[in-house]
């Protein structure tokens, strides 16, 4: 199953897709394309309108999947007040209204 993965990233070395854990590949894909999980980019966020011809629906898919993007995770890139999360962070009802 590996090998299908493989021939849609072209731009990504056969066997770093091949013989790594789906972690380590994402990883890869991530850094290849510049966007591992920094927390830089949150205050883009603002900048996230109903596009023309955009369902509302769609603009709430983005919303959540940027929210999503940015979830601390455990032994991640982000620390929290200086340390690592114990767990991966959830979305909380009161970050799940942001996006209403």
């Amino acid at each position: 199953m590996l090998g299908q993965v493989a021939n849609y990233a072209p731009v990504v070395s056969r066997n770093t897709i091949v013989k790594n854990s789906i972690a380590s590949i994402w990883q890869a894909i991530h850094l290849h394309y510049g966007f591992q999980s920094t927390g830089a980019h949150f205050l883009d966020f603002s900048n996230i309108k109903l596009e023309t011809d955009e369902r509302p629906e769609d603009l709430y898919q983005r919303l959540m999947a940027f929210m999503e993007d940015n979830l601390l995770k455990q032994n991640g890139p982000i620390l929290h007040h200086g340390e690592h999360l114990d767990t991966d962070e959830e979305v909380s009802p009161s970050l799940e209204n942001l996006a209403y």
